[in-house]
């Protein structure tokens, strides 16, 4: 969890200074896509709508939305927070 975290906040940060590259801009999707599904399906349902919503940018990014990414990012972390 702490790695996948980790990757979504590194492709975040890189989506904030118009550095996000397409392979990690797919791997940090896939995360997202997983952690999405298991997330919500363990009960963590905000940390899973999070964790959507930056699927969702990731799967059609523009540079609007990419810039969203950081506080999604952080968003998630500290939703998980209590649970790591």
């Amino acid at each position: 969890m702490h790695e996948r975290l980790s990757l979504l906040d590194h492709a975040a940060s890189s989506a904030a200074s118009d550095q996000l590259e397409e392979p990690e801009r797919a791997e940090a999707q896939s995360i997202a896509h997983k952690l999405a599904g298991n997330l919500g399906m363990f009960g963590y349902t905000e940390a899973g709508t999070l964790a959507s919503e930056m699927e969702h940018i990731l799967k059609a990014p523009t540079p609007e939305t990419l810039h969203c990414l950081t506080g999604l990012a952080r968003q998630l972390r500290a939703s998980l927070a209590p649970h790591l």
